[in-house]
């Protein structure tokens, strides 16, 4: 056997060493902590809580997978614990399931609570979730993430966040969800299509009482360049246009008419918000 023979087969049984690696997570997080690339994946064997002004980082390129369904979120105490996923545009965060045959409602979401926290966002994907993402109280960055193949993308309660340049697509319910008339978030630069689901791309709920309130969602793709009709823009999102209880108005004019790409991979999808 020559010595480049041996050598590639060394290489291929490290490789296959190191895709055989992965971390149970079984306990709330109570200090600082890192999950990093070479432990992934992190894999959530129950409801894990960071929690007594706890940061967890993730590193970009780290898979966290569920196996059942579970959450993973920040509790309320003071001060604020965040969350911290920073992948970069070759790197990604992954949140999915962890199941073989993964479907919509797989396992349950990432939350994050209070103002104050430092959690943020970016280049991540989430899929699979009953809602990819939550976000209580605070205004968390969202920046450059995906969401597919969720009851809800992006469940907003109490929180004006900045949603930009992130692809939400295929999930069945809503794509962002916005409760209560103190969720205000900018949208902008965003892929929304859950059309096909027979989801709202945005949906407005409990904006009760009061003046009104207005979401701007400015310079979106929203699966159409078409505005009214059973599957325009407009038929796309549910605020007080449908309900006249709702005190509260989703602006997306002026729209994106076409796509810059095809959504057939995230390397396409970027390529639409690069920058």
């Amino acid at each position: 056997m020559t010595r480049r023979v041996v050598a590639v087969l060394m290489t291929v049984m490290a490789c296959a060493g190191g895709a055989a690696r992965a971390t149970d997570v079984t306990a709330n997080i109570l200090t600082d902590t890192t999950w990093t690339v070479a432990g992934s994946p992190w894999v959530i064997k129950r409801n894990v809580q960071v929690r007594l002004g706890a940061t967890l980082t993730i590193e970009p390129g780290a898979t966290v997978a569920f196996d059942g369904f579970y959450r993973l979120e920040t509790d309320n105490t003071k001060p604020a614990p965040s969350i911290v996923a920073l992948g970069t545009d070759d790197n990604r965060i992954t949140f999915t399931s962890n199941l073989p045959s993964p479907t919509v409602g797989s396992w349950n979401m990432v939350a994050v609570v209070d103002s104050s926290s430092s959690s943020a966002f970016r280049h991540c994907v989430f899929e699979y979730a009953t809602e990819g993402l939550r976000v209580i109280a605070g205004d968390a960055q969202i920046e450059r993430c995906s969401f597919s193949n969720c009851q809800t993308g992006i469940y907003l309660q109490y929180s004006s966040p900045s949603i930009t340049g992130t692809s939400i697509v295929n999930c069945t319910v809503a794509g962002i969800q916005c409760q209560f008339k103190s969720t205000r978030p900018e949208i902008h630069d965003c892929y929304l299509d859950n059309r096909s689901g027979g989801a709202y791309n945005v949906r407005l709920a409990n904006y009760d009482g009061g003046g009104f309130v207005y979401i701007n969602a400015e310079y979106n793709w929203w699966g159409t360049s078409v505005e009214f009709g059973d599957q325009g823009i407009r038929a796309s999102i549910w605020d007080n246009v449908d309900d006249v209880n709702i005190k509260g108005v989703v602006i997306y004019t002026p729209w994106y008419t076409e796509p810059a790409v095809e959504t057939t991979s995230w390397g396409a999808i970027k390529a639409l918000f690069k920058g």
